[in-house]
């Protein structure tokens, strides 16, 4: 039976140099690219941190602002005469609108978040307070014969509602504070929040 002669085509003097070169590069070159990945992911990782310290201080600085005018507001009204007609009101709510959901995502502490939607609440049912006095004072309601004891009632829940709103929302403002041109909020808050008051049954339904 005649032999077969199987003549190597493989140059070992080549071979064994490029396969060590490639193994060398498969193994080094796996911890370089988990090193690379985690280089990549602290860098992103930062960059989002900066993204979202720069967002929370715009939306701080927003929130400030609109305290301030509230306050502003609140202290006329606090100021009015009993028979007067509170027909423009000068509450800023459109800014809590469009911040609420970045606070909801970038404010950590949930003892200022609560406070705070329950400030813009407390805005709110005041300017639903004002809206039934006007009804009662010059609006559909005021031709009736009990109108003036309502209308002195809802003044009454008014003058109760003012200075409560005006102590949340003064503390409030006091936890936003300014660190390096940013706004960020006390750590820890101090002094902690005013008690939340018991509000009225009339005002649930």
């Amino acid at each position: 039976m005649p032999r077969v002669a199987f003549i190597s085509t493989v140059d070992w003097s080549t071979f064994w140099p490029a396969f060590i070169a490639t193994a060398a590069g498969v193994i080094l070159g796996i911890p370089a690219g988990i090193l690379l990945n985690t280089v990549i992911g602290r860098f992103n990782g930062r960059k989002a941190r900066e993204v979202d310290a720069t967002r929370l201080s715009d939306t701080l600085l927003a929130i400030a602002v609109s305290l301030d005018v509230n306050e502003a507001a609140f202290t006329r009204l606090q100021s009015r005469s009993p028979t007067a007609v509170v027909l423009s009101h000068g509450f800023d709510l459109a800014t809590w609108d469009m911040a609420k959901t970045d606070v909801q995502k970038l404010v950590k502490p949930i003892d200022y978040r609560i406070p705070l939607a329950q400030y813009f609440e407390d805005v709110r049912q005041v300017l639903e307070i004002l809206d039934e006095l006007n009804s009662f004072s010059v609006g559909a309601n005021s031709a009736l014969a009990s109108a003036p004891g309502i209308r002195d009632g809802i003044s009454e829940l008014l003058e109760k509602r003012i200075p409560l709103a005006i102590e949340k929302g003064s503390w409030l403002r006091s936890q936003i504070v300014e660190l390096d041109g940013r706004r960020i909020l006390k750590h820890p808050l101090d002094p902690l929040p005013p008690a939340a008051e018991v509000r009225p049954s009339s005002l649930d339904s």
